[in-house]
């Protein structure tokens, strides 16, 4: 009676044990604090909502902006033709949680995204003048950015595979807002000038917008040095 008693005891010991509150990993990282982090990357911002993708590790961040003005900051820096859903380049410091909750404590800095600070840099920058316009090509960020500067209007289009055929670069990119609307864009290897100054280029570079707008420029590689630099 007495063995049977004990056996008894030391199973329900046992159940009690395995029944317990855990104290393994899951449960510290719910309970853990926020961890002051410094980081560098992209703000995007979607109506009043804001979030954050971290360079180093693609990280996206939800943002809890503590500092009360990112609304008024975001937009004067956005505001130069902005494209739909592009985000402005920031170096900031806040409080990181689980579930890639971020407090934004203190902006550092931020600043229009351009090839000397995108994150995973671009594939492509063409620009030209008269009017002026610019294109960003991040096959890296999936991404083309166009600015027609000279009508102050921004578009957004999905990145493509360019097809290759002697030297000559063909893109052709839909419009994230409009599937009826493309961007083509050919890039010539060959000496190129912005007709503005005297600096020149290795490639040449053509867009076709919406079927109908042609505009010439030049066209820098990311990692080649331009001549004389």
């Amino acid at each position: 009676m007495t063995k049977n008693f004990l056996f008894i005891a030391l199973i329900l010991a046992f159940v009690a044990c395995n029944d317990a509150p855990g104290t393994g990993s899951a449960s510290s990282f719910a309970d853990a604090s926020p961890i002051p982090v410094t980081m560098r990357g992209y703000l995007y911002q979607k109506g009043e909502k804001f979030s954050f993708k971290a360079c180093d590790n693609g990280t996206t961040y939800s943002v809890t902006d503590s500092t009360r003005d990112m609304q008024v900051r975001f937009k004067e820096v956005a505001s130069f033709v902005p494209c739909p859903g592009e985000p402005v380049y920031a170096t900031i410091k806040g409080l990181a949680s689980p579930g890639n909750k971020l407090v934004l404590t203190q902006v550092d800095s931020l600043t229009t995204l351009s090839k000397l600070n995108a994150c995973h840099g671009f594939d492509y920058v063409c620009s030209g003048t008269e009017p002026f316009w610019s294109v960003f090509i991040s096959s890296n960020e999936e991404t083309v950015y166009f600015k027609d500067v000279a009508d102050g209007k921004g578009y957004t289009y999905a990145y493509a595979a360019p097809t290759a055929k002697d030297g000559v670069l063909q893109f052709v990119f839909p419009d994230i807002t409009n599937p009826y609307s493309k961007l083509a864009v050919t890039i010539k290897k060959e000496p190129c000038s912005d007709g503005m100054s005297d600096r020149q280029y290795h490639y040449s570079c053509t867009i076709l917008f919406d079927r109908q707008k042609e505009l010439k420029g030049c066209a820098e590689k990311s990692g080649e040095m331009l001549p004389g630099e």
